[in-house]
């Protein structure tokens, strides 16, 4: 095997040892632009021509450029030893049609997939095309049109593309608040974990501040939520402060109050039951996705400040 066989790429949700990267094959990663391009396919159209995977200089090594005209085209035994490997990687997944008469097997990306093309691939239609074929995947799909038209395709493209550049190496941890018996497992960014714990947040755009506080963009909203609430999660445990103290501080705290229309203190996030309202739902990959998309519209800066350590709330990886 040959670096350029394929392409080494850094995973979506950290692998391992810290730093453990991982190999796709020049047809595994075609295959998997492919089912990004186009929606789900089953076996027989995946052994049709196809388009060859063209990734972002970011990646770790490059695949081979393709000849002028050459099209890669897979024996259908082959394109399923293909979905095989991709599946054990946690790529892609099977899932029959019910709805077709013939019931045909149906292979499409998972989460991690699906955001490692998007983050990746150079198809300028990417997000558009994730928006249309991969809808459950992305929870902001339903307000997507109307964001484009309220603040501009730039605006929208560029918060988009900042949240899956960070889809790297994200690290799994297992929440717990003891008070409320309740238990979740969520995402956090490694920079986070291993050098800064709270944002200061800058210059809100408040045109976005607006349109997250309507009824219709409430999924927009409780997954920001949500994803402030996993650090703020995380602040508490490791801050020397009494949690009482530090609440009225939490970033998750000061713009539910916000979109809420309070005072901060009142119908507290972290006081009561309120973050049963935000987990385990908001916890999973695709709502922590749309809380970084939904943070890169509110703010134009995001500024980094240090915390210390404290021990009432658990936090494992």
């Amino acid at each position: 095997m040959t670096f350029a066989d394929g392409c080494i790429f850094r995973p979506v949700i950290e692998r391992g040892f810290i730093g453990t990267d991982f190999f796709l094959y020049k047809s595994e990663t075609n295959i998997l632009w492919e089912l990004g391009r186009k929606g789900p396919l089953s076996v027989y159209k995946l052994s049709k021509p196809l388009e060859m995977a063209e990734i972002l200089t970011s990646g770790i090594d490059r695949l081979t450029e393709p000849k002028s005209g050459d099209q890669p085209n897979y024996y259908r035994d082959y394109v399923s030893k293909v979905i095989e490997n991709l599946e054990e990687n946690g790529m892609v997944r099977k899932e029959q049609d019910l709805k077709n008469k013939r019931k045909p097997i149906m292979v499409e990306p998972t989460i991690e997939g699906l955001v490692l093309y998007l983050r990746e691939s150079k198809d300028r239609e990417r997000f558009d095309k994730a928006i249309d074929n991969y809808s459950k995947y992305l929870p902001f799909s339903e307000n997507w049109k109307s964001l484009i038209k309220k603040l501009g395709i730039g605006v929208v493209y560029s918060a988009l593309e900042q949240a899956v550049k960070k889809c790297e190496n994200l690290r799994k941890g297992f929440f717990r608040i003891r008070n409320l018996s309740l238990e979740f497992q969520g995402f956090v960014e490694r920079m986070f974990i291993l050098v800064e714990l709270s944002k200061v947040l800058k210059d809100k755009n408040e045109k976005t501040a607006r349109i997250l506080q309507t009824e219709e963009y409430s999924i927009l909203r409780n997954s920001y939520i949500a994803y402030l609430a996993v650090y703020d999660l995380l602040n508490l445990e490791r801050n020397s402060k009494n949690s009482e103290e530090l609440i009225p501080e939490l970033d998750s705290e000061k713009e539910l109050a916000f979109f809420e229309k309070r005072e901060v203190g009142s119908g507290s996030l972290f006081r009561g039951e309120r973050l049963r309202e935000f987990f385990p739902k908001y916890a999973s990959l695709e709502f922590f996705l749309t809380g970084m998309f939904v943070e890169n519209l509110l703010w134009h800066k995001i500024g980094i400040k240090a915390t210390n350590s404290r021990n009432d709330f658990d936090v494992k990886f």
